[in-house]
Formats: C-alpha cells, structure tokens, sequence
C-alpha cells in the first residue's frame, strides 16, 4: 500500500476529501456509519474484554496487551455519548494510529472501505454550539452519508495518557 503522502502527490489532494485517492474505514454505531481514515488502521480485532483501569475516563473500558504493546480501548459509543448497546459478535476493536500512539476503538461494526471521488467529500456543517473538532466532514454516497472523523482529534488528553 502507498503512504498518504505519496497518493496526495500523486493526485494533487491534501489527505481532507479532495484526494481522489482518500479511502475511509467505515464502522457503525448505534445504526450510524462513520469512517476513519484508512491509512490510520493497524488491525481490526475481534471484542476482548480489556483490563479495567481505575481513574480512567468513562469511555476508556481498560487496556489490552497486543503483542506486548499496552493499549487503551475506547468505547465510542460512550465517547460519543450513546447508550451502551451490550457487546455481540460483530463488535470489533479498530486498533488505530492517534497522535502516535496505538489505540483501540470499539464499535458496533466494521462494514467497508470506501474511496472517495471527488465531489463525495463534503465539509462539516457549522452549527453554532456543536463541537465538530473532532469531525472531518461527510463522505455522500449513493446509499447515505458517512461522517467522516479526524483520528487525531478524538479523544480526550487524558485517554491517550494510559
């Protein structure tokens, strides 16, 4: 696979939606898609209950030893503020790149990767009161929208200090 820099040299993007190159990890939640970039995906794992950590944050359900790696794992659902919706067997931990560090993201599902063509990227809408720092925009598709969200800004300071 390529890096990101050299797709984004290669098309002329910057690496937010106008790359025709750009591809997303799409997951679900609560009946909701969302997309990760690709490039930030180390694995998909299947759910394993974490080691609890006391003095965490609510959305940090503990850490997991992946080859012999110390890695927190968010809930997202929490993260976002949803209700908690138990664990099946489609639950997975996404375990990404965030501000250089591993990190692994539970959610409902893993569905597809989608390339994005230009015109599919659309920027976040601005709502006054809404904190969008955390969103890149919206990936619109012929089967719905996406939200597209920006890795390095999705969790708190203190979930990536475990």
């Amino acid at each position: 696979m390529q890096s990101a820099q050299a797709v984004a040299g290669q098309t002329g993007g910057d690496l937010y939606g106008t790359s025709v190159q750009d591809q997303y990890l799409v997951f679900t939640l609560g009946g909701k898609q969302y997309g990760v970039d690709l490039i930030k995906v180390q694995e998909i794992k299947e759910w394993e209950e974490p080691t609890p950590m006391p003095g965490t944050p609510n959305e940090v359900r503990g850490v997991l030893n992946l080859r012999g790696v110390v890695v927190p794992i968010v809930d997202m659902r929490l993260r976002f503020d949803m209700s908690d919706a138990g664990f099946t067997r489609e639950t997975v931990i996404i375990v990404t790149r965030i501000q250089g560090r591993a990190v692994g993201l539970v959610v409902d599902s893993v569905s597809d990767v989608i390339s994005l063509s230009e015109g599919q990227f659309k920027k976040a809408p601005t709502v006054e009161g809404f904190d969008d720092h955390h969103m890149k925009g919206i990936a619109a598709l012929d089967d719905g929208m996406v939200i597209l969200l920006n890795a390095d800004n999705l969790l708190s300071f203190e979930a990536l200090q475990l």
